[in-house]
C-alpha cells in the first residue's frame, strides 16, 4: 500500500517535473545561443591584420608610405 501511495504521487507530480525540465532545457538553449551570438559578434584582431595583410600582398595596402 506505501508503494502504490508513493507511485500515485509520482505520477501526479511527473507533468510538473516534465513541464520544469522543459522550461529549464528551453532557458539553457536560450542562454548558448546568447552567448554564441555574442562571441561570434565581429572579426578577430588577427582577422583584421590578416586581412590587411592579405591586401598589402596583393598591392591594395601602401602601408602608408608616400
Amino acid at each position: 500500500m506505501i508503494g502504490a501511495r508513493a507511485l500515485e504521487r509520482g505520477s501526479q507530480s511527473r507533468p510538473l517535473l516534465v513541464a520544469v525540465g522543459l522550461a529549464a532545457g528551453a532557458g539553457l538553449v536560450a542562454l548558448l545561443t546568447v552567448v554564441g551570438l555574442l562571441g561570434a559578434g565581429g572579426p578577430t584582431e588577427d582577422d583584421v591584420r590578416q586581412a590587411y595583410q592579405d591586401g598589402f600582398d596583393q598591392g591594395l595596402v601602401d602601408g602608408g608610405a608616400e
